[in-house]
C-alpha cells in the first residue's frame, strides 16, 4: 500500500553546523541534494562544536583539535557577517571536505589559498587567532539555537524558513544509500509538529 500527499515546501533552509564534524557533513551533503532537488534556498551558517562542548567533559585530543582549529569558525562568522551566502556556503564545503576527507592540515596562513575566490582582507586573517567579538557572536548562535534545539544539542541544526521550526540533526552514516528528498520531506513534516521533541535509536 502506497500513501502520497502534498507539502508546501520552506523557502529556503539554514543548515548550521562545524567544519570539523564528519557527520555534520555527511548530513549537509544530503540536505543540500534534496534542496537541489526540489528547488529551495541553502544557507550555511557557523555552529561551534568548540562553543557547545565548553562546559562539558569531552577527551583532550578532541578539545585539542578544537582549539586548534577555532579560527576556521572565526572566519565562517566573518563571512557570514558579510550576508554572502554563497560564499559561505562554498567555505563550508572547502574545509569540511579538506578536514573530512582530505585530512588537510589547515592553518591561518594557507587557508586563503583553498578558498581564492573569497577575498578575505590580510588584517582578518591576522586576527584570526584571537578575535572577541567573532567569538561573541558564535556564543550567541548557540544560545539562539536552544529554543529551537533545546539545551543538548550538537551539530548539525537545521533550520526551515520562513517557519523558523528545525531541530538537531539528521545524523546520516551513509547520505549516499539514501533518497534524499523522502528523507527531507519527512523532516519538514516533523519539524511542523509543536509537540514533536525526539526521536533516537542506535547507531
Amino acid at each position: 500500500m502506497k500513501y502520497t500527499f502534498e507539502i508546501d515546501l520552506p523557502d529556503s533552509v539554514t543548515f548550521y553546523g562545524d567544519p570539523l564534524c564528519p557527520w555534520t557533513f555527511k548530513s549537509y551533503l544530503l540536505i543540500k541534494t534534496a534542496c537541489t532537488d526540489l528547488g529551495i534556498k541553502l544557507d550555511y551558517k557557523p555552529l561551534s562544536l568548540k562553543v557547545i562542548n565548553k562546559d562539558k567533559e569531552i577527551p583532550l585530543k578532541i578539545r585539542s583539535k578544537l582549539d586548534g582549529l577555532f579560527f576556521l569558525l572565526r572566519l565562517a562568522q566573518y563571512i557570514s557577517d558579510r550576508n554572502l551566502d554563497k560564499e559561505s556556503l562554498r567555505y563550508y564545503e572547502v574545509t569540511a571536505d579538506n578536514l573530512v576527507n582530505q585530512n588537510t592540515d589547515l592553518t591561518i596562513s594557507n587557508i586563503s589559498s583553498f578558498i581564492p575566490e573569497i577575498q578575505i582582507p590580510e588584517d582578518v586573517l591576522k586576527i584570526l587567532s584571537d578575535s572577541s567579538y567573532l567569538d561573541i557572536e558564535l556564543e550567541e548562535t548557540y544560545e539562539s539555537l536552544k529554543s529551537v534545539a533545546g539545551d543538548d544539542y550538537g551539530s548539525p541544526v537545521i533550520m526551515f524558513e520562513p517557519e523558523h521550526t528545525g531541530f538537531f540533526g539528521p545524523i546520516i552514516d551513509e547520505p549516499d544509500s539514501i533518497d534524499a528528498k523522502q528523507l527531507f520531506i519527512s523532516l519538514i513534516s516533523l519539524a511542523r509538529v509543536k509537540t514533536f521533541s525526539e526521536i533516537k535509536r542506535k547507531r
